[in-house]
Protein backbone atom coordinates (compact mmCIF):
# COMPACT_ATOMS: atom_id res chain seq x y z
CA UNK A 1 0.00 0.00 0.00
CA UNK A 2 0.93 3.68 -0.57
CA UNK A 3 2.23 6.01 2.48
CA UNK A 4 0.03 8.79 3.68
CA UNK A 5 2.18 10.70 1.86
CA UNK A 6 1.91 9.65 -1.48
CA UNK A 7 -1.74 9.57 -0.96
CA UNK A 8 -2.13 13.30 -0.04
CA UNK A 9 0.24 14.30 -3.11
CA UNK A 10 -2.27 13.79 -5.75
CA UNK A 11 -6.01 13.83 -6.14
CA UNK A 12 -8.33 11.10 -5.25
CA UNK A 13 -11.47 10.27 -7.51
CA UNK A 14 -15.12 9.61 -7.37
CA UNK A 15 -17.50 8.11 -10.12
CA UNK A 16 -18.87 10.89 -12.30
CA UNK A 17 -20.48 9.62 -14.72
CA UNK A 18 -21.17 5.92 -16.52
CA UNK A 19 -21.93 6.01 -20.08
CA UNK A 20 -23.43 2.74 -21.86
CA UNK A 21 -22.29 1.46 -25.19
CA UNK A 22 -25.86 0.48 -27.06
CA UNK A 23 -26.49 -2.70 -28.00
CA UNK A 24 -28.10 -2.62 -31.69
CA UNK A 25 -32.33 -3.32 -32.04
CA UNK A 26 -31.47 -7.05 -32.89
CA UNK A 27 -30.02 -6.99 -29.32
CA UNK A 28 -25.99 -7.88 -30.20
CA UNK A 29 -23.94 -6.56 -27.46
CA UNK A 30 -21.42 -4.01 -27.62
CA UNK A 31 -18.11 -3.90 -25.91
CA UNK A 32 -15.27 -1.09 -26.04
CA UNK A 33 -12.95 -1.46 -27.92
CA UNK A 34 -10.96 2.26 -27.49
CA UNK A 35 -11.25 5.50 -25.41
CA UNK A 36 -9.33 8.45 -26.11
CA UNK A 37 -8.99 11.94 -25.21
CA UNK A 38 -8.67 14.89 -26.45
CA UNK A 39 -5.06 16.78 -26.21
CA UNK A 40 -7.19 19.54 -23.85
CA UNK A 41 -9.22 16.98 -22.52
CA UNK A 42 -12.94 18.51 -23.60
CA UNK A 43 -13.64 15.68 -25.64
CA UNK A 44 -13.95 11.91 -25.34
CA UNK A 45 -13.97 9.75 -28.08
CA UNK A 46 -15.55 5.77 -27.66
CA UNK A 47 -15.47 3.17 -30.46
CA UNK A 48 -17.41 0.04 -29.68
CA UNK A 49 -18.05 -2.97 -31.80
CA UNK A 50 -21.50 -5.64 -32.17
CA UNK A 51 -20.71 -8.30 -33.82
CA UNK A 52 -23.71 -9.74 -36.25
CA UNK A 53 -24.14 -12.69 -38.65
CA UNK A 54 -23.24 -10.25 -41.31
CA UNK A 55 -19.94 -8.75 -40.03
CA UNK A 56 -18.80 -6.59 -37.50
CA UNK A 57 -20.71 -2.86 -36.75
CA UNK A 58 -18.57 -0.19 -35.40
CA UNK A 59 -20.07 2.53 -33.51
CA UNK A 60 -17.84 5.92 -32.52
CA UNK A 61 -19.36 8.32 -30.20
CA UNK A 62 -17.73 11.79 -28.72
CA UNK A 63 -19.08 13.16 -25.96
CA UNK A 64 -18.01 17.03 -24.99
CA UNK A 65 -16.75 17.21 -21.31
CA UNK A 66 -19.38 19.36 -19.70
CA UNK A 67 -21.28 19.44 -16.81
CA UNK A 68 -23.74 16.81 -18.67
CA UNK A 69 -21.23 14.66 -20.57
CA UNK A 70 -23.78 16.00 -24.01
CA UNK A 71 -22.88 14.36 -27.23
CA UNK A 72 -21.06 16.05 -29.72
CA UNK A 73 -20.67 12.90 -32.82
CA UNK A 74 -21.90 9.78 -33.29
CA UNK A 75 -21.02 7.82 -36.89
CA UNK A 76 -21.19 4.14 -38.11
CA UNK A 77 -18.26 2.01 -39.50
CA UNK A 78 -19.02 -1.25 -41.42
CA UNK A 79 -15.73 -2.27 -39.20
CA UNK A 80 -14.69 -3.44 -35.69
CA UNK A 81 -12.71 -0.50 -34.82
CA UNK A 82 -9.28 -1.05 -32.92
CA UNK A 83 -7.92 2.38 -31.95
CA UNK A 84 -8.27 5.93 -31.26
CA UNK A 85 -6.01 9.29 -31.42
CA UNK A 86 -6.89 12.57 -31.59
CA UNK A 87 -4.87 15.40 -33.90
CA UNK A 88 -6.14 18.81 -32.55
CA UNK A 89 -9.85 18.59 -33.43
CA UNK A 90 -9.55 15.61 -35.64
CA UNK A 91 -9.88 11.69 -34.42
CA UNK A 92 -8.24 9.41 -36.04
CA UNK A 93 -9.98 5.77 -36.90
CA UNK A 94 -8.33 2.48 -37.20
CA UNK A 95 -9.99 -0.56 -37.82
CA UNK A 96 -9.33 -4.60 -38.64
CA UNK A 97 -10.18 -3.75 -42.14
CA UNK A 98 -6.56 -1.62 -42.41
CA UNK A 99 -9.17 1.21 -42.82
CA UNK A 100 -8.19 4.80 -40.87
CA UNK A 101 -11.10 7.07 -40.84
CA UNK A 102 -10.61 11.16 -40.03
CA UNK A 103 -13.48 12.80 -38.44
CA UNK A 104 -13.34 16.57 -38.03
CA UNK A 105 -15.52 17.64 -34.54
CA UNK A 106 -15.45 21.32 -35.51
CA UNK A 107 -17.51 20.66 -38.26
CA UNK A 108 -21.12 19.37 -38.60
CA UNK A 109 -21.06 17.96 -42.58
CA UNK A 110 -22.35 14.14 -43.40
CA UNK A 111 -20.80 11.57 -42.77
CA UNK A 112 -20.04 10.61 -46.26
CA UNK A 113 -17.70 13.78 -46.21
CA UNK A 114 -15.24 11.86 -43.31
CA UNK A 115 -12.04 10.94 -45.27
CA UNK A 116 -11.44 7.19 -45.53
CA UNK A 117 -8.79 5.20 -47.12
CA UNK A 118 -7.46 1.60 -46.49
CA UNK A 119 -3.32 1.53 -45.71
CA UNK A 120 -3.36 -2.24 -47.17
CA UNK A 121 -1.04 -3.36 -44.09
CA UNK A 122 -4.27 -5.20 -42.19
CA UNK A 123 -5.59 -4.34 -39.09
CA UNK A 124 -4.60 -0.84 -37.09
CA UNK A 125 -3.44 -1.95 -34.39
CA UNK A 126 -1.83 1.02 -32.82
CA UNK A 127 -1.90 4.92 -33.13
CA UNK A 128 0.12 7.46 -32.18
CA UNK A 129 0.40 11.42 -32.59
CA UNK A 130 2.87 14.30 -32.52
CA UNK A 131 2.50 17.61 -33.90
CA UNK A 132 1.50 16.65 -37.45
CA UNK A 133 3.41 13.25 -37.68
CA UNK A 134 1.02 10.39 -37.28
CA UNK A 135 2.93 6.77 -36.74
CA UNK A 136 0.58 3.56 -37.79
CA UNK A 137 1.00 -0.02 -36.93
CA UNK A 138 -0.67 -2.72 -38.29
CA UNK A 139 1.05 -6.39 -38.67
CA UNK A 140 3.19 -5.72 -41.69
CA UNK A 141 4.87 -2.71 -40.87
CA UNK A 142 4.94 0.55 -38.90
CA UNK A 143 4.40 3.62 -40.79
CA UNK A 144 4.75 7.54 -40.19
CA UNK A 145 3.46 10.11 -42.17
CA UNK A 146 2.36 13.43 -41.82
CA UNK A 147 -1.36 14.69 -41.79
CA UNK A 148 -3.00 18.38 -43.22
CA UNK A 149 -5.30 19.55 -41.26
CA UNK A 150 -8.98 20.56 -43.05
CA UNK A 151 -7.48 19.85 -46.37
CA UNK A 152 -8.66 16.47 -47.25
CA UNK A 153 -11.60 17.81 -48.89
CA UNK A 154 -9.28 19.90 -51.33
CA UNK A 155 -6.39 17.39 -51.56
CA UNK A 156 -4.99 14.29 -50.01
CA UNK A 157 -5.31 14.23 -46.47
CA UNK A 158 -1.98 12.46 -45.80
CA UNK A 159 1.58 13.01 -47.33
CA UNK A 160 4.90 12.46 -46.74
CA UNK A 161 4.55 8.44 -46.04
CA UNK A 162 7.79 6.43 -44.39
CA UNK A 163 8.18 3.21 -43.72
CA UNK A 164 9.79 2.59 -39.90
CA UNK A 165 13.37 1.17 -41.16
CA UNK A 166 14.93 -1.05 -38.28
CA UNK A 167 18.87 -1.20 -37.20
CA UNK A 168 20.00 -4.47 -38.56
CA UNK A 169 21.18 -5.66 -35.60
CA UNK A 170 18.09 -4.51 -33.96
CA UNK A 171 16.12 -6.20 -36.67
CA UNK A 172 18.05 -9.69 -36.85
CA UNK A 173 17.75 -9.61 -32.52
CA UNK A 174 14.09 -9.39 -32.23
CA UNK A 175 13.07 -10.74 -35.65
CA UNK A 176 10.35 -8.08 -35.53
CA UNK A 177 9.44 -8.53 -38.88
CA UNK A 178 7.53 -11.60 -37.47
CA UNK A 179 5.97 -10.10 -34.65
CA UNK A 180 3.05 -7.29 -34.60
CA UNK A 181 3.14 -4.00 -33.33
CA UNK A 182 1.04 -3.17 -29.90
CA UNK A 183 1.71 0.20 -29.41
CA UNK A 184 3.07 2.86 -30.61
CA UNK A 185 4.34 6.38 -28.56
CA UNK A 186 6.53 9.44 -29.66
CA UNK A 187 8.88 11.41 -26.97
CA UNK A 188 7.68 15.31 -26.62
CA UNK A 189 10.04 16.56 -29.32
CA UNK A 190 9.33 13.89 -32.14
CA UNK A 191 12.95 12.60 -32.00
CA UNK A 192 12.00 8.58 -31.45
CA UNK A 193 9.33 6.78 -31.93
CA UNK A 194 9.12 3.58 -29.65
CA UNK A 195 7.55 0.61 -30.90
CA UNK A 196 6.67 -1.96 -28.57
CA UNK A 197 6.06 -5.58 -30.02
CA UNK A 198 4.69 -8.33 -29.13
CA UNK A 199 6.59 -11.38 -28.18
CA UNK A 200 5.56 -15.13 -28.00
CA UNK A 201 2.12 -13.47 -26.75
CA UNK A 202 3.90 -12.10 -23.66
CA UNK A 203 3.58 -8.04 -24.32
CA UNK A 204 -0.22 -7.70 -23.85
CA UNK A 205 0.48 -3.39 -24.23
CA UNK A 206 2.58 -0.84 -22.99
CA UNK A 207 2.91 2.82 -22.15
CA UNK A 208 5.91 5.54 -22.29
CA UNK A 209 6.27 8.12 -19.44
CA UNK A 210 5.66 11.92 -20.28
CA UNK A 211 9.46 12.44 -19.86
CA UNK A 212 10.20 9.28 -22.11
CA UNK A 213 12.72 7.64 -19.45
CA UNK A 214 10.67 4.39 -19.00
CA UNK A 215 8.57 2.44 -20.90
CA UNK A 216 5.90 0.52 -18.86
CA UNK A 217 4.62 -3.00 -20.26
CA UNK A 218 2.11 -5.52 -18.84
CA UNK A 219 2.57 -8.96 -19.82
CA UNK A 220 0.40 -11.86 -19.68
CA UNK A 221 2.76 -13.44 -16.57
CA UNK A 222 0.81 -10.97 -14.16
CA UNK A 223 2.85 -7.99 -13.16
CA UNK A 224 4.42 -4.77 -15.44
CA UNK A 225 7.58 -5.11 -16.85
CA UNK A 226 9.61 -1.70 -16.31
CA UNK A 227 12.19 -0.97 -18.66
CA UNK A 228 14.74 2.45 -18.34
CA UNK A 229 15.34 4.03 -21.69
CA UNK A 230 18.92 5.61 -22.29
CA UNK A 231 19.42 6.38 -25.85
CA UNK A 232 19.68 3.01 -27.71
CA UNK A 233 20.47 0.99 -24.47
CA UNK A 234 17.08 -0.24 -22.95
CA UNK A 235 17.27 -2.21 -20.18
CA UNK A 236 14.93 -4.40 -17.84
CA UNK A 237 14.76 -2.17 -14.24
CA UNK A 238 12.40 -4.53 -12.37
CA UNK A 239 8.22 -6.04 -12.62
CA UNK A 240 6.11 -4.72 -10.60
CA UNK A 241 3.85 -8.02 -8.57
CA UNK A 242 0.29 -7.69 -10.38
CA UNK A 243 -2.83 -10.12 -9.37
CA UNK A 244 -4.39 -11.59 -12.72
CA UNK A 245 -7.48 -13.47 -12.41
CA UNK A 246 -10.24 -14.17 -14.67
CA UNK A 247 -9.29 -14.80 -18.49
CA UNK A 248 -5.87 -14.70 -19.86
CA UNK A 249 -6.27 -11.76 -21.86
CA UNK A 250 -4.04 -8.03 -22.63
CA UNK A 251 -4.79 -5.55 -20.15
CA UNK A 252 -4.71 -1.26 -20.89
CA UNK A 253 -2.09 0.62 -19.35
CA UNK A 254 -1.11 4.10 -18.73
CA UNK A 255 0.72 7.35 -17.19
CA UNK A 256 -0.83 9.17 -15.14
CA UNK A 257 0.02 12.43 -12.83
CA UNK A 258 3.21 13.87 -14.88
CA UNK A 259 4.34 10.30 -15.02
CA UNK A 260 4.53 9.21 -11.33
CA UNK A 261 1.20 7.12 -11.27
CA UNK A 262 0.27 4.45 -13.38
CA UNK A 263 -3.29 3.49 -14.39
CA UNK A 264 -3.83 -0.25 -15.55
CA UNK A 265 -6.70 -2.22 -16.13
CA UNK A 266 -7.40 -5.57 -15.21
CA UNK A 267 -9.45 -9.18 -16.08
CA UNK A 268 -11.92 -9.07 -13.51
CA UNK A 269 -13.77 -5.62 -13.41
CA UNK A 270 -11.44 -3.48 -11.56
CA UNK A 271 -8.63 -0.67 -12.36
CA UNK A 272 -5.94 0.64 -10.14
CA UNK A 273 -3.16 3.61 -9.65
CA UNK A 274 0.27 2.43 -8.68
CA UNK A 275 2.96 4.23 -7.88
CA UNK A 276 6.56 3.39 -10.00
CA UNK A 277 7.80 1.62 -7.30
CA UNK A 278 4.45 -0.23 -7.26
CA UNK A 279 2.72 0.72 -4.29
CA UNK A 280 -1.19 0.94 -4.36
CA UNK A 281 -2.75 4.53 -4.37
CA UNK A 282 -6.15 4.06 -5.18
CA UNK A 283 -8.86 1.02 -6.53
CA UNK A 284 -11.53 1.40 -8.51
CA UNK A 285 -14.34 -1.04 -8.74
CA UNK A 286 -15.24 -0.73 -12.37
CA UNK A 287 -17.80 -3.34 -13.17
CA UNK A 288 -19.57 -5.88 -10.67
CA UNK A 289 -20.11 -8.42 -12.71
CA UNK A 290 -15.86 -8.91 -12.93
CA UNK A 291 -15.47 -8.21 -16.88
CA UNK A 292 -12.72 -7.05 -18.46
CA UNK A 293 -11.43 -3.62 -18.19
CA UNK A 294 -10.53 -3.39 -21.76
CA UNK A 295 -9.71 0.33 -22.09
CA UNK A 296 -8.12 2.77 -19.72
CA UNK A 297 -7.50 6.60 -20.54
CA UNK A 298 -6.47 9.52 -18.51
CA UNK A 299 -6.73 13.62 -19.06
CA UNK A 300 -6.88 17.19 -17.41
CA UNK A 301 -9.23 19.09 -18.32
CA UNK A 302 -9.57 22.79 -16.74
CA UNK A 303 -9.16 21.96 -13.04
CA UNK A 304 -10.12 18.71 -12.88
CA UNK A 305 -8.23 15.25 -13.38
CA UNK A 306 -10.34 12.35 -15.61
CA UNK A 307 -10.19 8.77 -15.45
CA UNK A 308 -12.31 6.50 -18.24
CA UNK A 309 -12.56 3.23 -18.11
CA UNK A 310 -14.53 0.79 -20.59
CA UNK A 311 -15.47 -2.82 -20.17
CA UNK A 312 -15.86 -5.52 -22.58
CA UNK A 313 -18.09 -8.35 -21.62
CA UNK A 314 -19.42 -10.63 -24.63
CA UNK A 315 -22.68 -11.58 -22.87
CA UNK A 316 -23.71 -8.26 -21.00
CA UNK A 317 -24.33 -4.78 -21.56
CA UNK A 318 -21.00 -2.50 -21.23
CA UNK A 319 -20.34 0.76 -20.09
CA UNK A 320 -17.80 3.47 -20.00
CA UNK A 321 -16.91 4.52 -16.70
CA UNK A 322 -15.53 8.19 -16.27
CA UNK A 323 -14.12 9.13 -12.66
CA UNK A 324 -13.31 12.62 -11.42
CA UNK A 325 -10.95 13.85 -9.05
CA UNK A 326 -12.17 15.60 -5.89
CA UNK A 327 -9.30 18.50 -5.58
CA UNK A 328 -8.72 20.78 -8.05
CA UNK A 329 -5.42 21.38 -10.21
CA UNK A 330 -5.26 24.77 -8.73
CA UNK A 331 -5.33 23.43 -5.10
CA UNK A 332 -2.95 20.72 -6.30
CA UNK A 333 -0.43 22.95 -7.65
CA UNK A 334 -0.56 25.74 -4.75
CA UNK A 335 -0.09 22.92 -2.55
CA UNK A 336 2.74 21.85 -4.72
CA UNK A 337 4.27 25.58 -4.00
CA UNK A 338 4.05 25.34 -0.55
CA UNK A 339 5.95 22.00 -0.05
CA UNK A 340 8.69 23.42 -2.62
CA UNK A 341 8.96 26.94 -0.76
CA UNK A 342 9.15 24.88 2.53
CA UNK A 343 11.28 22.64 1.16
CA UNK A 344 13.72 25.51 -0.05
CA UNK A 345 13.53 27.15 3.19
CA UNK A 346 14.85 23.18 5.19
CA UNK A 347 17.69 23.61 2.74
CA UNK A 348 18.53 27.36 3.14
CA UNK A 349 18.35 26.49 7.09
CA UNK A 350 20.72 23.69 6.69
CA UNK A 351 23.04 25.62 4.68
CA UNK A 352 23.20 28.14 7.36
CA UNK A 353 23.98 26.04 9.95
CA UNK A 354 26.61 24.13 8.45
CA UNK A 355 28.42 27.80 7.47
CA UNK A 356 28.16 28.84 10.69
CA UNK A 357 29.72 25.72 12.04
CA UNK A 358 32.20 25.68 9.43
CA UNK A 359 33.15 29.13 10.68
CA UNK A 360 33.27 28.71 14.19
CA UNK A 361 35.36 25.45 13.53
CA UNK A 362 37.51 27.52 11.52
CA UNK A 363 38.04 30.52 14.19
CA UNK A 364 38.90 27.27 16.70
CA UNK A 365 41.14 26.01 14.62
CA UNK A 366 42.86 29.50 13.75
CA UNK A 367 42.85 29.91 17.75
CA UNK A 368 44.69 26.83 18.17
CA UNK A 369 46.97 27.23 15.69
CA UNK A 370 48.84 30.48 16.77
CA UNK A 371 46.60 32.86 15.00
CA UNK A 372 44.05 34.06 18.24
CA UNK A 373 47.03 35.36 19.68
CA UNK A 374 48.92 38.13 17.72
CA UNK A 375 48.56 41.27 18.45
CA UNK A 376 45.20 43.04 17.28
CA UNK A 377 45.36 46.88 16.28
CA UNK A 378 41.66 48.95 17.20
CA UNK A 379 41.20 52.68 15.60
CA UNK A 380 41.02 54.79 18.63
CA UNK A 381 39.06 58.17 19.06
CA UNK A 382 42.02 61.28 18.50
CA UNK A 383 42.15 64.32 20.89
CA UNK A 384 43.76 67.32 20.06
CA UNK A 385 44.84 70.57 22.06
CA UNK A 386 42.11 73.25 21.96
CA UNK A 387 44.48 75.00 19.92
CA UNK A 388 44.21 72.47 17.41
CA UNK A 389 40.65 73.51 17.31
CA UNK A 390 39.32 69.57 16.92
CA UNK A 391 38.45 68.15 20.34
CA UNK A 392 37.26 64.43 19.36
CA UNK A 393 36.19 62.27 16.33
CA UNK A 394 34.05 59.77 16.30
CA UNK A 395 34.85 56.26 17.00
CA UNK A 396 34.67 53.91 13.77
CA UNK A 397 34.22 50.60 15.04
CA UNK A 398 33.58 50.30 18.61
CA UNK A 399 30.13 51.76 18.62
CA UNK A 400 29.92 53.95 21.69
CA UNK A 401 32.53 53.11 24.67
CA UNK A 402 36.30 53.48 24.42
CA UNK A 403 38.57 52.65 26.64
CA UNK A 404 42.18 54.66 26.32
CA UNK A 405 45.02 56.20 27.80
CA UNK A 406 45.72 59.96 27.88
CA UNK A 407 49.00 62.16 28.23
CA UNK A 408 49.07 65.26 30.11
CA UNK A 409 52.01 67.04 28.77
CA UNK A 410 54.93 64.67 29.61
CA UNK A 411 53.33 62.41 32.15
CA UNK A 412 50.79 59.19 30.76
CA UNK A 413 48.17 59.12 33.47
CA UNK A 414 47.71 55.60 34.47
CA UNK A 415 43.55 56.11 34.66
CA UNK A 416 41.89 54.34 31.71
CA UNK A 417 39.27 57.05 30.57
CA UNK A 418 35.55 56.13 28.73
CA UNK A 419 34.64 58.23 26.34
CA UNK A 420 31.21 58.21 24.72
CA UNK A 421 29.99 59.91 21.24
CA UNK A 422 29.38 63.47 21.99
CA UNK A 423 32.55 63.40 24.21
CA UNK A 424 33.10 66.95 25.76
CA UNK A 425 36.22 67.40 27.16
CA UNK A 426 35.52 70.75 29.33
CA UNK A 427 32.64 68.81 31.01
CA UNK A 428 35.04 65.41 31.45
CA UNK A 429 38.00 67.30 32.95
CA UNK A 430 37.41 70.86 33.06
CA UNK A 431 40.35 73.44 32.73
CA UNK A 432 42.77 73.46 36.07
CA UNK A 433 45.14 76.98 37.01
CA UNK A 434 46.83 74.26 38.38
CA UNK A 435 47.32 71.94 35.83
CA UNK A 436 46.77 73.97 32.52
CA UNK A 437 44.88 73.33 29.17
CA UNK A 438 45.05 69.81 28.10
CA UNK A 439 47.81 69.45 25.64
CA UNK A 440 47.21 66.18 23.69
CA UNK A 441 45.57 62.91 23.78
CA UNK A 442 46.88 59.44 22.66
CA UNK A 443 47.42 58.73 18.91
CA UNK A 444 44.49 57.26 16.85
CA UNK A 445 45.55 53.57 17.37
CA UNK A 446 45.92 51.58 20.72
CA UNK A 447 47.47 48.13 20.51
CA UNK A 448 46.12 45.33 22.52
CA UNK A 449 47.86 42.35 23.39
CA UNK A 450 45.50 39.33 24.10
CA UNK A 451 46.82 37.60 27.07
Amino acid sequence: MSTSSELDRWPTYAKHEVLPVPSDPEGHVASVTAIAFSRRGDFIAIASVRHTTQGDNGLIQVYAMDDVLSIKRAVNIPAHPTALVWYKSVLIIGDRTGDVTLIDCDYLEPEAEHNQENWAGGEIRALAVADNYVALGTPAWVQIAKLRARSWYRAGAWYDRRVVQFPSSAASALRVEQHSPVALDFTSDCSILVVTYERDGIVGSSALSPRASVLAATNLSGGIDMYTLDGQNPKHDRTLPLKRTGVNRAIPIVFIHDGAGILVGSTHGVARVLTSRGNLMQYFAVDAEQNLVQEVAYAVSGERHYMAFGTADSSGANVVAIYRSHETSLRITGRKIKETVISALSIMTVLFLLLVVFLGTLSLWRWYSGDGGRDTWVPMISVQSRDGGVLAQDIPSLDDYLVMGLAKGDHILDEAMAFVDGFDPDAQFGESESQGPWSSAVASMLRTVNV
